[in-house]
């Protein structure tokens, strides 16, 4: 017998089945709103579950969460494997994904499917294209973003719509997360701030 057929047996598969569809749909963007809906199910439901999902451990990397380079028949076999027992050892083992990949993929599930429009991100736009352009493809808010980069909210905000600078320190944190160049990061302000840095 496999060994995720001997874990699969000591939970309900009623319930397995419900949690693959929840990681399933949000693979797809569903919001939890939908997805309690075509499931049966409360959004009290697929939040708790979801809000559980592990996204890291002492080894973790900075956790992305744009939609995830894996493909859908590995997925499933990820989220059968983890909502029939198994362990993020044992996934790794039978699917040869990498633990960091597993959490993204689950940092992904758990992530905001809401995007901004706001004049804050209008005007963070025009200030820093790539910045927010990034945000926007790995549906990263400005709250989230704060967050990893060791920011208060308010505070990466005034960054971005021009009202503080943006300090060589924070740009450093941003290149290693998203692999934008400095050119990228300081958009329209690189001059300036090359000028600064050979002063």
């Amino acid at each position: 017998m496999k060994k995720s057929d001997e874990m699969a047996k000591k939970i309900n598969p009623a319930r397995i089945e419900e949690r693959n569809q929840i990681c399933l749909l949000r693979l797809d963007n569903e919001s939890m709103s939908s997805i309690a809906k075509k499931l049966g199910t409360t959004k009290q439901t697929v939040s708790l579950y979801l809000k559980n999902l592990p996204t890291g451990d002492a080894d973790t990397q900075i956790i992305i969460t744009a939609r995830p380079a894996i493909d859908k028949n590995t997925v499933t076999k990820i989220v059968h494997l983890y909502n029939a027992g198994a362990s993020i050892d044992d996934i790794v083992e039978l699917t040869g994904v990498t633990r960091q990949e597993i959490f993204n993929l689950f940092a992904y599930f758990k992530s905001t499917r809401r995007k901004t429009n706001s004049i804050t991100s209008q005007i963070a736009a025009q200030n820093y294209p790539d910045i927010v352009k990034w945000m926007k493809d790995n549906e990263v808010s400005i709250p989230r973003l704060a967050k990893t980069l060791g920011l208060h909210s308010e505070t990466l905000t005034r960054m971005l719509i021009g009202e503080s600078y943006l300090n060589m320190n924070t740009a450093i944190k941003i290149k290693k997360l998203t692999s934008l160049t400095y050119k990228q990061i300081f958009a329209k302000h690189y001059e300036d701030w090359m000028e600064e840095f050979e002063n």
